[in-house]
């Protein structure tokens, strides 16, 4: 079979076709044609011409013998589970092409991982199956991953030229090819220890591991009791490092720091993380949503109302009501935060009450939606007040002695005056309810996915050296600021011209 072959398979041109057999590193420009072509590769045994290879170097036409390699994957039961181990199967399948062998057969068996399944299952007649297949065309047998030493055994027996690739010794049972899992433990631990970690947790196998015995001697070397909580033995796939993060997150005590022994376990955390903190920022912006909604509808009602008193009627301590108004715009935010708290925690007069009637403000929505509400009180009644004094009483008075009710005098003479001047100090309001951070931050207690706000969430992800999310999350508070601005100048501009 030629390279030709291939190409008119998987649609790809001659020369790409040979870039990808012998070059593992090369990239496509579509990432699934290299799989296609690998896929190919091995479907129709493949085998370079290594005549027609020594005739383009000047050499002898007449090349070595072709050896049948197979493979054995033992991480998992399917292709393409583990993207580490998808690779180095690339590159091994790439020398083999290279020199001139044949890949005959490459299974995917997790069986011979497990000890208690290679026994329960009958690794050896697994192992004779194996060899059936082939042929008898094997020449070799690469295992990639962890095997038992009683199903390498039966695999040495079946198979000749047995070599295994492993970061755990196999104690010379096969030659091998191994990586030093404890040394590449320790220094992972040393590393985090430098930066200022002691509460390190493991995830992965500890059975037979290089990697826990490296773990466990760098822990050890700084004398830090690891404790039973800090490590998870589980399988290494993806799901159970899902699985792990989960049940990390519910625990009231957290490590700050993981060592995962392998790559695809750690692939199932970050994703459980990522879709946690994903939860949060929905949870965050619809929160942020609700108390902006809350506080414009009260700031609306007692705006409009605190303005109507205000230059409607007359009375002694009208200057006083009107610096009441004006007093959260003279308060840090930090020190309304507080003031609340003191109002309503658990050493106020209040709290006993609150608790018996069920009803909880510190740490909770209802102690951010009053802290907004008294940090934005001012924006729309400080925009309707001038208006309204501009407009007189005049024809509210008129309209009185001629008998219509309140109601019909609010709707069809005062609002139609104040309505662009409400409406600007509802977009005021608006913006400063979505940005509000510092009462907030003082009443919420920065429960994730229960109290955090955009602004809250912004902060947690930054100090969290999660500068993506934190970012993202500012670039959703900018547009929605830009929104808001851009409607205040359409309603001032309307104004303005309402007013000529």
């Amino acid at each position: 079979m030629s390279i030709k072959k291939i190409a008119q398979m998987t649609g790809a041109s001659v020369s790409t076709v040979s870039r990808v057999l012998n070059n593992p590193d090369y990239k496509c420009q579509d990432s699934k044609l290299r799989d296609r072509i690998w896929k190919a590769a091995v479907e129709i045994n493949y085998v370079p011409n290594e005549a027609a290879r020594s005739l383009k170097k000047g050499g002898n036409a007449d090349g070595p013998k072709n050896y049948y390699i197979n493979i054995l994957l033992t991480r998992s039961d399917s292709s393409h589970s583990d993207p580490f181990f998808d690779e180095l199967l690339r590159v091994i399948e790439s020398e083999i092409h290279k020199n001139s062998c044949i890949l005959s057969r490459v299974w995917y068996n997790s069986t011979f991982s497990d000890d208690r399944r290679a026994a329960r299952e009958k690794a050896d007649r697994l192992a004779d199956e194996m060899y059936e297949q082939t042929g008898d065309r094997c020449d070799g047998l690469i295992i990639i991953g962890r095997c038992s030493k009683d199903a390498l055994k039966k695999l040495k027996a079946a198979f000749k030229n047995v070599v295994s690739v492993n970061r755990n010794s196999t104690n010379y049972e096969v030659d091998e090819v191994l990586c030093d899992g404890r040394k590449i433990a320790s220094m992972a631990i040393e590393h985090l220890l430098k930066l200022g970690h002691s509460n390190i947790a493991y995830v992965g196998n500890i059975r037979n591991e290089a990697r826990f015995e490296g773990y466990m001697e760098a822990m050890r070397k700084h004398d830090i009791e690891v404790l039973p909580e800090l490590i998870f033995d589980t399988d290494q796939t993806e799901s159970h490092g899902y699985e792990v993060m989960e049940n990390v997150l519910k625990s009231e005590e957290r490590p700050t720091a993981f060592y995962c022994a392998n790559d695809i376990t750690a692939v199932g955390m970050i994703k459980c993380l990522k879709a946690v903190i994903d939860r949060y920022a929905v949870k965050s912006i619809l929160l942020t949503v609700e108390v902006t909604l809350i506080t414009v509808t009260v700031n609306t009602i007692f705006g409009i109302f605190a303005a109507w008193v205000i230059t409607k009627y007359r009375f002694r301590v009208k200057k006083v009501l009107s610096a009441l108004i004006d007093l959260p715009l003279t308060i840090s935010p930090i020190i309304a935060g507080l003031i609340f708290v003191l109002t309503f925690g658990r050493n106020s007069i209040l709290y006993p009450l609150l608790t018996s009637l069920g009803i909880k403000i510190i740490f909770a929505v209802p102690g951010i939606v009053l802290a907004t509400i008294f940090v934005t009180f001012p924006f729309i009644s400080r925009e309707l007040i001038p208006v309204m004094t501009a407009a007189g009483t005049d024809e509210e008075e008129a309209a009185a002695l001629m008998g219509a009710g309140f109601f019909r005098i609010f709707t069809q003479i005062t609002l139609p005056d104040i309505k662009w001047a409400l409406m600007y100090g509802i977009v005021l309001c608006s913006a400063r309810a979505m940005g509000e951070f510092g009462a907030v931050s003082i009443l919420s207690g920065h429960l994730r996915g229960r109290t955090n706000t955009m602004p809250l969430h912004i902060e947690v992800t930054y100090q969290a050296f999660d500068f993506t999310g934190a970012f993202a999350m500012s670039a959703i508070l900018v547009v929605m600021a830009l929104v808001i601005l851009v409607i205040r100048n359409i309603l001032e501009y309307r104004g303005r011209r309402n007013d000529l």
